[in-house]
């Protein structure tokens, strides 16, 4: 079920968020968890019922495993390890067939699985360092299908999120919560529906029709997705943040202004903060604390940061792009450690500008459907294609009979003004509002609200992007 859907915001979510203040105006504490458990289901299984069998199978066994390692015996590790090998045995099967030399007919990737696969190792690895504490069941259950974050993250650490379950805090009416659960709900909705879809536009006729952009297109087109992406993700996001709000859970932020920075460590410091916290917790510091200690030279210490981005992109998908796109990012990250080490110094403006050209240019890899179409894409961005002035893209607006500013004009010179425009507004919002810190009013974010319903009407509903991850 889609946030951005009309059934999701007058039927659903009334519904859910009726029926826990139910139970808990007439003391049912203990019926919250299998409601909020159910009813997260049932959210999981309305896209695609088939994958629900999938998900609660992974649920029991981890679970089982969690117990098993928590007795700390003679097997604990053993169990780890095998929990750990299931884990990613059955991401492997569903998400990396393809890119395998075994050919896996007709495998359909099960929403989701990335998501709530590495949440449910990350426990297990809490369980062998004794940092879990004995969990019921269905707490275990609502703790990896909890709605808000279940399709897209964040990705929780079991004690942000389980303890707050079982506190006097969370069964009960809290007013400013869901004030500010309201607002962040609204925020990233408008985000999504209002900004993200309508660059989405351009990122996807751009990146069509790769071999008809002059380097003028290409720009619109990579910049178009680079904020297509970033509000897209991001308005997924808040609204989590703000649905859990509804139910007195805070978890955690996941964007900080990735493109304020004027570093590639900034940047990964505010993008989907909780992947990046994972990897630096389970993989990173367990693989670089034994160089560090070590006297080899400096240039093995890197070896770490390669790996983990590399995997960072195969995380995201089974194509030669991602892996690509993690090794450019690791590189960068890489000569940004070397660079600190010289002390040098560039100024604030042109070290921003470097930054976003250079993520820019990465996200074509993201975006592109192979390593061709991206090569071409940069090739026209470098102008090897010549200069062009919106010819592509007002063509096809023409075709298609898309006007995207809704305003009765068409042509060449407006498709690329339009764009331009698009994309200058997004770029002031991405550098201009803080994610995750609504400064609204109850009034502004109804404003929000409104535009937001009315962009939905006017336009088809789409999913999230980070859906296909």
């Amino acid at each position: 079920m889609l946030f951005n859907s009309l059934e999701f915001i007058f039927l659903f979510l009334p519904l859910v968020v009726g029926g826990y203040y139910l139970l808990v105006s007439r003391g049912l504490h203990r019926l919250v968890t299998p409601w909020l458990f159910l009813a997260s289901l049932f959210f999981y299984a309305y896209w695609e019922i088939r994958f629900l069998p999938l998900i609660a199978f992974s649920i029991t066994t981890n679970y089982v495993f969690g117990r098993l390692i928590t007795r700390q015996g003679r097997y604990s590790q053993a169990f780890f390890i095998s929990g750990a090998v299931f884990n990613l045995a059955l991401l492997v099967y569903y998400k990396y067939s393809s890119f395998s030399s075994v050919a896996v007919s007709q495998v359909v990737l099960p929403l989701a699985i990335s998501f709530y696969t590495f949440q449910q190792i990350s426990f297990l690895a809490d369980c062998r360092r004794l940092k879990t504490a004995p969990y019921s069941f269905i707490d275990y259950g609502l703790f990896v299908t909890f709605f808000p974050q279940l399709i897209a993250g964040p990705i929780l650490h079991h004690h942000e999120f389980m303890p707050q379950l079982l506190t006097k805090e969370t069964r009960k009416w809290h007013p400013p919560h869901f004030v500010k659960g309201l607002n962040l709900f609204a925020l990233g909705l408008f985000k999504k529906v209002v900004i993200a879809d309508q660059l989405a536009a351009f990122a996807n006729i751009g990146f069509q029709n790769i071999e008809q952009l002059g380097w003028l297109d290409a720009w619109l087109a990579s910049i178009s997705y680079s904020f297509q992406l970033y509000f897209d993700f991001c308005g997924y996001s808040e609204m989590a943040l703000g649905l859990s709000l509804f139910f007195n859970v805070q978890i955690p932020l996941n964007f900080k202004n990735p493109y304020r920075a004027r570093t590639i460590q900034e940047f990964w410091a505010g993008w989907h903060m909780t992947l990046t916290r994972w990897f630096q917790d389970y993989l990173y510091y367990p693989l670089a604390l034994p160089l560090l200690r070590s006297k080899s030279s400096r240039f093995f210490h890197y070896i770490p940061h390669m790996i983990v981005f590399i995997l960072i992109g195969m995380w995201h998908g089974s194509g030669w792009t991602f892996l690509v796109f993690g090794g450019l990012h690791g590189t960068a990250l890489v000569l940004h450690q070397e660079w600190r080490r010289q002390r040098l110094r560039l100024p604030p403006l042109l070290s921003w500008s470097l930054t976003f050209i250079f993520v820019n240019g990465a996200w074509v890899f993201f975006r592109a459907p192979d390593l061709t179409s991206a090569l071409n894409m940069l090739t026209a961005m470098l102008g090897g294609k010549g200069p062009g002035v919106g010819d592509a893209l007002a063509s096809f607006f023409d075709r298609i009979n898309f006007d995207p500013l809704m305003v009765p004009a068409s042509g060449e010179s407006f498709a690329t003004l339009s764009s331009l425009v698009v994309i200058i507004c997004a770029l002031v919002v991405a550098l201009t509002w803080d994610d995750g810190k609504p400064s609204l009013s109850i009034f502004r974010g109804a404003i929000l609200f409104g535009l937001s319903l009315f962009a939905m009407t006017i336009t088809q509903q789409s999913p999230f992007l980070y859906f296909n991850f």
